[in-house]
């Protein structure tokens, strides 16, 4: 693993991984591509699953992952609870990034908001900061941004960008999969990533102003 630290300093950048989840079009997918050289190992796809770029001479692979989390933030912050916010964006990240079998090593934040306000961006960071520790993963940076004329008081949206490093060998992926594999399936815990305009229409429509756990990660 060591020696695919050391490699880190020779990364090239590329773009989104293959299989894609929805096929890009044309002029996007002619446009992304013309970036590439010989280290990308995937084409072009959607933010997810990640892209995997290869360095010359080495073993690692590098994994990037970035993430919204749409109208979930809206709960998040409509309930108080912005520390598990913070906690939902680097799990939604990091989870992307493990699922190539990648270890994460860092991770950046975006924080877009109406009004900085100090004990929420507290809470946000430090819920993303707990979140990296628990994975093992350093939190490097981010960046805030005050924007009034696109958010109401009291909203803000996050963003994160993640990276892991994988050896190739041992990447995982669909070119895994064969005739015959099982499908394991395990019950969900509850509502988690996707589907949260959905969750805001049902709140809305039987009133219900509280009831939502804060010290249960949403995602």
């Amino acid at each position: 693993m060591q020696a695919w630290l050391n490699s880190l300093s020779t990364m090239r950048p590329a773009a989104s991984a293959s299989p894609p989840r929805t096929k890009p079009s044309p002029l996007f997918k002619r446009l992304v591509e013309r970036t590439h050289g010989p280290e990308v190992l995937a084409g072009v796809g959607p933010s997810a699953p990640p892209s995997l770029p290869a360095w010359r001479a080495s073993p690692a692979g590098a994994c990037q992952q970035h993430r919204r989390r749409g109208t979930k933030v809206r709960l998040h912050a409509r309930f108080g609870t912005h520390e598990w916010a913070g906690r939902d964006l680097v799990g939604a990240v990091l989870n992307d990034v493990l699922c190539s079998g990648a270890r994460p090593l860092f991770f950046l934040d975006y924080i877009a908001c109406h009004t900085v306000v100090p004990a929420v961006k507290r809470e946000l960071v430090g819920g993303m900061a707990e979140a990296c520790r628990e994975a093992g993963c350093a939190l490097i940076g981010g960046e805030i941004a005050e924007m009034g004329a696109t958010y109401q008081p009291g909203e803000y949206d996050l963003a994160g960008f993640g990276v892991g490093v994988v050896d190739r060998s041992r990447m995982l992926g669909a070119h895994l999969v064969e005739a015959g594999d099982l499908i394991i399936g395990i019950g969900s815990s509850g509502v988690h990533c996707n589907g949260f305009s959905l969750v805001r229409k049902i709140l809305r429509a039987h009133r219900m102003n509280s009831g939502l756990n804060p010290r249960r990660s949403w995602g």
